[in-house]
């Protein structure tokens, strides 16, 4: 082993450019796997960033012919208020829709969630700055449309300037007022093979605003909701 050690050094020393080549290669490869893979863990192999993660289920569906993957983890929301409201097992039930993108100023790209206005109290989490929603906030549709950041977004637009609570974000269809930023901690409770940190979340109750033209609170052929269980 020590002379084939020896060899191969003396054959790097007489191709220095193929060595220099062969030594970036190898430490590109390792630290993009070693980034990619840090990030992988600390969003996906790590259970959930909530207050209690063991007390948190989400539910999962069968169908009969056998279907399966992340259909099975789809509601619609008549499916969700049917749980929530008829639920005697758990403290209480949450949901929170497929990403939703949307476009600021005609431009750039915003990918965000609609949730139950329990969303952030059942899970334990707290705003890093401002509020997030009160418990009525999905009972009543109307009213002025805001949300609430996630901080990795709220340091990447706007360099995590206190002052953003109380500005607004303009859509294509709607202005809504910015409330509050999600603690660093919190990256959401999506649990994609790629995980995806949502943007920002919203009230259910501003489905109209984000999503125009559809309805997907009254549709029970619908199931773009993940109900989560504490």
């Amino acid at each position: 082993m020590v002379q084939d050690i020896w060899y191969a050094l003396r054959m790097l020393g007489r191709n220095p450019g193929f060595t220099l080549v062969a030594v970036l290669t190898i430490a590109l490869g390792i630290g993009i796997n070693t980034t990619l893979f840090s990030i992988y863990n600390s969003v996906a192999l790590k259970p959930i960033p909530v207050s209690d993660p063991g007390r948190v289920l989400r539910l999962k569906r069968w169908f009969e012919n056998g279907s399966a993957g992340d259909i099975q983890y789809y509601f619609s929301y008549p499916e969700y208020v049917q749980l929530r409201d008829h639920n005697d097992v758990f403290a209480s039930t949450v949901a929170c829709s497929v990403m939703t993108t949307v476009l600021l100023d005609g431009s750039e790209k915003m990918q965000g969630q609609l949730v139950s206005s329990n969303y952030f109290d059942a899970l334990g989490i707290t705003a890093e700055i401002g509020r997030t929603f009160d418990t009525d906030g999905d009972r009543a549709r109307g009213g002025s449309p805001f949300l609430v950041l996630s901080h990795s977004f709220w340091q990447r637009r706007f360099h995590g300037d206190p002052r953003v609570l109380g500005t607004t974000i303009r859509t294509r269809d709607a202005v809504f007022t910015i409330i509050g930023v999600a603690p660093l901690k919190f990256t959401g409770t999506n649990a994609y093979l790629i995980p995806q940190i949502p943007d920002f979340w919203a009230p259910l109750s501003m489905q109209a605003q984000l999503a125009p033209g559809r309805d997907w609170l009254d549709d029970p052929r619908r199931p773009i909701f993940k109900s989560l269980e504490d």
